[in-house]
């Protein structure tokens, strides 16, 4: 929500040198009683909170925002704006992370996580050029192939009418679906304007045109295959998916395996 918009928060964690995994959330270690206290800090070593400190004050040199968490003796972290947090994600992380400080960003951060703005292009596959929906061969490079240029993020479609409140936003980052994620409006405007200018054109390729498109934009495009397409797409990059033939009792002579499989293609 907007109240939201500017309510982000740095937590403060410690975690084990010998044990990454071990870790423990100051939030949660002051909480407790001094002898629930003393428990929790003997996995990280003698003088815990002398030590904490002064490794908070060292992280504060590098992100001096660190330090509006040490205005009390018992930290927990500190509060970010939307603007501090981006640039937190950008730069400030990297930072302390080559300073050997181990910063966790949220999922939707990571390279798995992000959802990128893409064109879709979903497809369906048709009876090839001048033949029917029987001929002999499985499929051809002139298969034809019917197709729709959709607007896509993180693999979901979206309107036009979305995309443009995306592009027009003010912040860096924005919530879209119930998730956070960056905006690169540069790259949104171009993938916007190519949308419009392709979705009235006529929507036909032949398969051999498809898999040109596929090498030529697949870093801003995603597929939307129908189950005949996806089948069709799957032989084609599974060289076991054709059985070799038999050498035809016409030919005078004998076929190679990579020929036997070659006929089988046809």
């Amino acid at each position: 929500s907007p109240a939201d918009i500017d309510n982000w928060q740095l937590h403060f964690l410690v975690a084990a040198r010998n044990d990454p995994s071990l870790k423990l959330s100051l939030d949660e270690y002051w909480r407790l009683n001094p002898k629930s206290r003393a428990a929790a800090a003997r996995p990280f070593g003698k003088d815990f909170e002398k030590n904490l400190l002064l490794a908070l004050g060292y992280a504060a040199r590098i992100y001096p925002t660190v330090w509006n968490g040490l205005a009390t003796d018992q930290p927990t972290g500190c509060h970010l704006t939307m603007d501090e947090a981006f640039a937190f994600l950008k730069e400030s992380a990297w930072v302390l992370g080559d300073a050997g400080y181990a910063v966790i960003v949220p999922a939707w951060w990571t390279p798995d996580g992000r959802r990128r703005a893409k064109v879709r292009l979903k497809t369906a596959m048709r009876s090839p050029k001048g033949a029917s929906a029987t001929s002999n061969g499985y499929f051809s490079l002139s298969t034809l192939i019917s197709y729709e240029y959709q607007l896509s993020i993180g693999g979901q479609v979206v309107t036009e009418e979305e995309w443009q409140q995306l592009v027009n936003a003010k912040s860096p980052l924005v919530q879209f679906r119930g998730q956070w994620m960056e905006l690169d409006r540069d790259k949104m405007q171009q993938l916007l304007q190519f949308w419009q200018t392709h979705q009235h054109e006529e929507q036909e390729i032949t398969l051999l045109d498809m898999l040109k498109i596929g090498t030529e934009a697949e870093d801003d495009l995603e597929w939307d295959h129908d189950q005949s397409l996806r089948d069709m797409l799957s032989m084609l990059h599974d060289k076991n998916a054709f059985a070799p033939i038999e050498d035809p009792a016409t030919l005078q002579g004998t076929l190679r395996d990579y020929q036997k499989r070659g006929v089988a293609w046809l």
